[in-house]
């Protein structure tokens, strides 16, 4: 008898994890996109804080991969304003290239974080384990 949740190739079918991928330059934006889609997520992305408030609004991703350091709307800012939008807030994962990115990501309440530059390794198995421990 077959597993009505298998594909016919074997894979069992499941529902892709969307993440939120929120970064003003563009290059970085696409590797970390390219990256998370290569390890089977669903993937949006958003330029800016505000655009990413608006992107959250309309699908509830599993997870919010955060720059600190956005254009229009910063990430701090972004946070506060998930904080006021939703009853339960997706884990950030915050990436910043800035010193104190330990202690900012604490400030807003993020999951995790990753420093820039970072191995691309890293970023996965960073991204894994938030979804891991977040996972209801």
């Amino acid at each position: 008898m077959s597993d009505p949740s298998s594909s016919p190739d074997g894979e069992v079918a499941t529902k892709k994890t969307l993440v939120l991928v929120v970064e003003d330059e563009p290059e970085l934006r696409e590797v970390v996109c390219s990256v998370l889609e290569d390890e089977g997520y669903e993937v949006a992305s958003a330029s800016d804080g505000r655009r990413a408030l608006q992107m959250v609004e309309e699908a509830c991703p599993s997870l919010i991969i955060l720059d600190m350091g956005l254009p229009i709307m910063g990430g701090e800012e972004v946070a506060a304003k998930l904080h006021e939008m939703l009853s339960t807030v997706p884990p950030i994962l915050v990436m910043s290239a800035a010193g104190t990115v330990a202690e900012r990501a604490r400030r807003i309440g993020a999951t995790g974080f990753v420093a820039k530059p970072f191995d691309l390794d890293d970023f996965t198995a960073a991204v894994r384990a938030v979804l891991v421990t977040t996972a209801h």
